[in-house]
């Protein structure tokens, strides 16, 4: 499951006939992101990406509440903390790991 943060152009990077890469602001932290799917994106303008390319338009109030609102969601403690079990190890193949 994807979780996915609005995020506001900021500028347009590049121009390739009807696609444009545009720098996302994250709330704080940038990304690039193709402008092809929606042509009336522009600078100001919230988006939500998926796999590289921004695919809704998102109001601005709801955008600044969902990025509010993932503040506040407590970030995931490193792999190797004391008390937190390592996750199993499964090989793609579906057999068991040696």
């Amino acid at each position: 499951m994807c979780l996915a943060i609005p995020g506001r152009v900021t500028r347009i990077l590049e121009e390739h006939g009807e696609d444009r890469i545009a720098e996302i602001d994250y709330d704080g932290t940038f990304r690039t992101a193709h402008l092809l799917y929606l042509p009336e994106a522009g600078v100001g303008d919230y988006v939500l990406v998926h796999a590289g390319f921004a695919t809704s338009l998102v109001p601005e109030e709801d955008a600044l509440e969902a990025q509010r609102l993932a503040r506040e969601i407590p970030p995931l403690p490193p792999a190797s903390s004391p008390g937190v079990p390592p996750l199993p190890s499964v090989r793609r193949d579906g057999a068991s790991p040696t």
